[in-house]
């Protein structure tokens, strides 16, 4: 499991508080006797008030992907908690190598064709194996240190437990699951660097990288 040096020094877990209209510390809600945090629609105010450094996480291995039927219904599993999805016509259907279920990529996103799109920019086909994809990212992200739920910027909800991640996308954020971050690896200095044009980074780690947050706050 992908674990940084950083995290937990001294043992402290505190709930994190950001500003927001009503200035009050978010609620929490029980999902199969598990506390989460509920962010709601503030996930990336939450990502972006998070102290942990800014690093960059990249798929270790191709993801399984097929093309949905219209109105299959697709279970998504993440921390144990199960959802349900239903597809569109032409959406595409993906299972990273750890997934105990599948999920549509981007789900309620934009329209099929706009979700296609952006699957075709994230994306490129296996050159020997059909069926499987090799994932282009290079996802900035932070360490989540407590359970975590909002609303993902394609707007579905997204969990983590502690020990997950929250990743930084377009204006918005979603989590990647503790259990699922078997299938990441940090980024080498020169993937972020080809795949993340600008990023100004510095080395926090023996081959660890993190945003500048000189930059971050630009």
């Amino acid at each position: 499991m992908i674990y940084p040096f950083w995290i937990n020094k001294n043992n402290n877990h505190k709930k994190m508080t950001i500003e927001t209209n009503s200035n009050k510390q978010f609620e929490t809600i029980t999902k199969d006797g598990v506390e989460f945090l509920n962010v709601g629609n503030q996930l990336r105010a939450y990502y972006d008030a998070n102290p942990q450094a800014e690093v960059y996480l990249v798929k270790k291995e191709e993801t399984k992907g097929r093309i949905a039927k219209a109105g299959e219904i697709v279970k998504c599993i993440e921390d144990g908690q199960e959802a349900v999805q239903i597809a569109e016509e032409g959406d595409i259907i993906l299972q990273n190598k750890s997934d105990q279920g599948e999920y549509i990529y981007r789900h309620g996103k934009g329209t099929v064709e706009q979700r296609i799109e952006k699957f075709n920019e994230a994306y490129e086909a296996h050159p020997n194996k059909d069926g499987l994809y090799v994932d282009k990212g290079c996802r900035p992200a932070k360490l989540a240190t407590e359970n975590i739920s909002g609303l993902a910027s394609w707007g579905g909800t997204t969990e983590t437990k502690a020990g997950g991640y929250i990743i930084r996308d377009g204006d918005g954020a979603y989590t990647i699951a503790a259990e699922s971050i078997q299938d990441y690896r940090f980024a080498t200095k020169e993937e972020i660097l080809a795949r993340v044009p600008g990023a100004k980074i510095e080395e926090i780690a023996e081959g660890m990288y993190a945003t500048i947050q000189a930059n971050l706050e630009k």
